[in-house]
């Protein structure tokens, strides 16, 4: 004969289970905000998201970057870009430093954490004060990174990856000269792909020269030298900044 208490404990359970169940499904949106994990029954606002993290520290929220998770785009627009670098490699197969140049790209490419960016202005002061800067969120999975003001820029491309140290109101020339460019580089321009992912084409030769201000965080990209090899190197070059758009630097 079933106990009174075995009934018990398992109506508990069941209970439980139930109740559980009912969590999981109510929940419309997870948020993986630095460390910590939130989930939202309902569509919540970017000013709701930010609020239980916004007054820890002094963010500098320029930096601030959301991602959805449960997007495919970003790893698909890298597959795209690194088999147009093959077939750029096997027409330049007879020049090695521009076989090595590609490769490095590759190498670059392959090992970049990537997810779809959703570009939009992050402030929690702002968002909690004009209902413009609070966009709801759709349903999903996202992550959402604060930071304090970062201390460096990040290069890529055709030179060395690598990380330089940030000068406050110093001009994309005084980093462009710091850069170790590889074969095919561009000497002229370099792109600029602010931490909020705004993208900006700088002049940094003599010719051309504008003072462009990179902010704390932002990456430095030294693109293919497009006057001299024509469109396929323009359209990868678009491509690359299509791609660290959707790149989550840390």
């Amino acid at each position: 004969m079933i106990s009174a208490r075995y009934l018990l404990r398992l109506c508990l359970l069941l209970l439980a289970g139930s109740i559980s169940a009912k969590l999981v499904a109510a929940t419309q949106v997870t948020v993986q905000l630095n460390d910590q994990t939130y989930q939202f029954g309902q569509l919540p606002r970017l000013a709701e998201v930010l609020q239980p993290v916004a007054l820890q520290q002094d963010w500098y929220w320029p930096a601030s970057a959301l991602f959805r998770d449960d997007s495919e785009r970003p790893e698909l627009l890298r597959q795209q870009l690194l088999q147009r670098l093959t077939v750029l490699k096997g027409k330049w197969q007879q020049d090695s430093a521009y076989v090595d140049t590609i490769e490095q790209l590759r190498f670059q490419i392959k090992h970049w954490q990537l997810a779809e960016r959703i570009v939009l202005n992050i402030d929690y002061d702002v968002a909690r004060l004009n209902a413009a800067f609070t966009p709801q969120f759709a349903i999903g999975s996202y992550r959402l990174y604060l930071t304090a003001r970062p201390q460096h820029i990040t290069v890529f491309g055709l030179a060395k990856a690598e990380r330089i140290s940030h000068y406050g109101n110093a001009s994309a020339e005084v980093f462009a000269k710091q850069v170790r460019r590889f074969a095919g580089a561009s000497e002229d321009w370099i792109f600029i792909v602010q931490p909020d992912g705004k993208v900006i084409k700088a002049g940094v030769a003599n010719w051309n020269q504008q003072h462009v201000e990179l902010m704390p965080g932002a990456q430095l990209f030294v693109p293919f030298d497009s006057s001299l090899f024509g469109g396929e190197f323009a359209a990868i070059n678009q491509l690359l900044v299509e791609l660290a758009i959707h790149r989550v630097v840390r």
